[in-house]
């Protein structure tokens, strides 16, 4: 148990490396985060189950829950003849599926012991890499967009046209390594935990990685992560009382300005970028995409078309937009009530379970790190939560409940002493 425990605590000291990592990774053997990191985290969640036994580890219902999300994507996939397994293998498909991964994961954690010294260590770790995403993104936005970004992310951007238009073209950052969608679901999360980190420990405003972070989400110019990283600054402006809120709140347009002068410095078109990005009409796609789920949702409402894009759908969207472009929404035309009552009821489990545990630790990192995820699927589609950021929000949620519950049972003990 000790050399399964010292694997354990080695995997989530390099979690936080992940950007790192599978850069390397990505320039020498090129296996991706989801080989390197989840099917490690299965090995690992399977062999705390043959240590302890299935009856002496933790299972919570969401673990529960998730898995029904599983098995129904494979009934999905079968009986709409899409040939996933065909192609891949189930063997491949079971060691490779994020949702599986993100199954194991969440039993890992709860299932672990995390010490102060672990978290203290990836506080600091997160702070380096930030740092260095935070140089990225500086060079991506004055010199090269693609500077250090993988060649399937740079070859979408050209493909669509979009390298062309300063306000359009996708900067990931440093967060492209580990997945297409990491710049938001593992850099917001990653933000939230160091400035909730420092609130909740020190007291302390984390200013410099607020900016830092405000750079990669104006970087990347998409308007969700942009919303996304307010949040951030959530915990900062509620977390004292009520004199330091109005003072926290009063830092924002000292912080605005600051920012506003900085782009005038370097000669940023801001007009341009407001008209051009932020009141771009591109948000009539939202409005399209709930028009084509009351026109064919009716149709198959259990189960779904079984497709994430049916012909009648097509010509109907008539190249207003490549899909319904609400996360939400795709869902449910797809997967049909069944199989978004299942999904939705495990997302938003977690962000419940993540909010009770808030309101006790006063940790607000995890709640906001998950809730780029559910924020998200409001202005764009994507299923997949097992990133490094959202996995590091778990592990810190799971740390402090567990100190929680710890000084909880403590004061139990000495009134019962008394």
């Amino acid at each position: 148990m000790k050399q399964l425990s010292f694997v354990v605590n080695w995997y989530f000291k390099l979690l936080p490396l992940a950007p790192l990592i599978c850069m390397i990774d990505y320039y020498t053997v090129h296996q991706g985060f989801r080989k390197l990191y989840g099917t490690s985290i299965m090995a690992v969640a399977i062999a705390i189950l043959l240590v302890k036994g299935l009856k002496n580890s933790k299972i919570h219902y969401h673990i529960f829950l998730g898995f029904l999300v599983y098995l129904y994507y494979i009934i999905w996939d079968v009986i709409n003849q899409l040939d996933t397994y065909q192609r891949k293998g189930f063997v491949y498909d079971f060691i490779t599926n994020p949702y599986l991964q993100l199954i194991f994961l969440l039993f890992v954690i709860d299932n672990l012991i995390i010490f102060k010294k672990d978290v203290v260590l990836i506080v600091k770790i997160l702070k380096g890499v930030m740092l260095a995403a935070g140089v990225v993104s500086i060079i991506q936005l004055v010199s090269d967009p693609f500077f250090l970004t993988p060649s399937s992310i740079s070859e979408f951007s050209v493909g669509a046209g979009l390298q062309e238009n300063v306000f359009e073209v996708r900067r990931v950052s440093l967060f492209g390594f580990t997945g297409r969608m990491d710049v938001s679901l593992s850099m917001i999360p990653v933000l939230a935990i160091i400035v909730s980190f420092g609130l909740k420990e020190y007291n302390r405003i984390e200013y410099l990685y607020l900016i830092i972070g405000g750079i990669i989400a104006f970087a990347t110019n998409s308007r969700y992560v942009q919303v996304a990283y307010v949040f951030c600054w959530f915990p900062v402006i509620f977390s004292g009382r009520f004199s330091e809120t109005i003072k926290r709140m009063l830092l924002i347009p000292v912080f605005a300005l600051l920012a506003y002068l900085v782009i005038q410095i370097v000669g940023f078109d801001l007009h341009g970028y407001i008209e051009e990005r932020i009141l771009s009409d591109s948000a009539s796609t939202r409005v399209l995409a709930y028009e084509m789920l009351v026109r064919f949702f009716p149709d198959n409402p259990l189960f779904g078309t079984g497709f994430n894009m049916t012909d009648e759908l097509e010509i109907a969207i008539g190249g207003r937009s490549s899909q319904i472009h609400v996360g939400y929404f795709a869902h449910l035309f797809s997967y049909g009530l069944v199989g978004s009552i299942l999904a939705f009821g495990f997302w938003f489990s977690i962000q419940y379970r993540l909010y009770r545990h808030a309101l006790k630790t006063h940790f607000w990192g995890s709640f906001i790190g998950f809730l780029t995820f559910t924020w998200a699927n409001v202005t764009l589609v994507y299923y997949i939560i097992f990133t490094f950021g959202m996995a590091l929000a778990f592990l810190f949620d799971k740390y402090y409940i567990s100190e929680y519950e710890k000084q909880l049972k403590e004061k139990q003990d000495d009134a019962e002493g008394n």
